[in-house]
């Protein structure tokens, strides 16, 4: 059969280890759509940041089954999230940060598998809430990152379950309620611009308890433009 490295707009090389391919657009045209002509069931990355693609994710994505690295950030790609990454099961990396998606945040792609580690979707117009997941879901997650959105609703209690997680950023949303702990591994966490609360001060020294069950490992946690009192 022939080669998916001689289809017009893929570029390939060839390293020991493994194949890396990556898509170019055709260059007369913007929509995504003629970006994606093909079967990818050999791709392991498609790379298509920085362009001026428009429209929404052809239905033809649920044939990448073998992509694990998706980066189509700083776009103009529109539309809801699904149905077109629902069969992407090897997917590792998500950026579709910086487009114009919109609408709330499917199971499939906000509670993804056990090979998803980098998930940003920041700079979007996503709404609603963040749905339940289950709590072996997210195990090897590193980068949680949606700020900038229209989310509402609270942060979760399952989020202290993904024990692999460094980022977690959900700055410039709609949030509030009281600030559930963190995973015992995050570094970095940005919930500024929200209407978060740290409940009520308690103790000899009028502590915040949710701060004192915050993991050692943060090293900074940004929680400005609340409504923190």
């Amino acid at each position: 059969s022939q080669s998916v490295c001689s289809w017009y707009g893929v570029c390939c090389t060839f390293t020991p280890i493994t194949q890396n391919l990556w898509m170019r657009c055709k260059e007369d045209s913007s929509n995504i759509n003629d970006c994606c002509s093909h079967s990818g069931t050999y791709l392991y990355a498609i790379l298509l940041k920085n362009n001026n693609l428009k429209g929404e994710l052809p239905d033809i994505f649920n044939q990448f089954s073998t992509v694990m690295r998706l980066y189509l950030q700083d776009n103009h790609l529109s539309g809801n999230l699904v149905p077109s990454l629902r069969n992407m099961t090897a997917l590792e990396e998500i950026d579709l940060s910086r487009n114009e998606f919109i609408g709330p945040l499917p199971p499939d792609v906000a509670c993804g598998d056990s090979n998803l580690r980098y998930l940003r979707l920041d700079e979007n117009q996503l709404s609603g809430t963040i749905p339940p997941c289950p709590d072996s879901t997210f195990s090897l997650l590193v980068e949680l990152t949606f700020s900038d959105n229209y989310l509402s609703g609270t942060i979760p209690s399952f989020i202290v379950n993904f024990s692999n997680l460094n980022i977690f950023g959900i700055a410039k949303n709609n949030f509030s309620g009281e600030i559930p702990p963190l995973p015992n591994t995050v570094q970095f966490a940005d919930l500024s611009f929200n209407a978060l609360t740290l409940g009520k001060p308690g103790g000899e020294y009028g502590i915040y308890p949710v701060l004192s069950q915050q993991p050692c490992s943060l090293r900074e946690l940004v929680l400005s433009h609340n409504s923190i009192s």
